[in-house]
């Protein structure tokens, strides 16, 4: 996989809202999260289970 190929993917995910872009006061991106997409799936897990 070439570097271009992951950097298109990566923003790919974060158009779609899974992944979140996290800056310095540089506006240089220092990581991506998922943080809120993992709550999703989480969620939507445990409501699965319930049922």
């Amino acid at each position: 996989m070439t570097y271009a190929t992951i950097h298109r993917a990566l923003g790919e995910l974060v158009d779609a809202g899974i992944l979140r872009k996290t800056k310095n006061h540089k506006e240089k991106i220092v990581c991506l999260t998922a943080d809120q997409h993992l709550t999703y799936v989480e969620l939507s897990e445990a409501r699965r289970r319930r049922h």
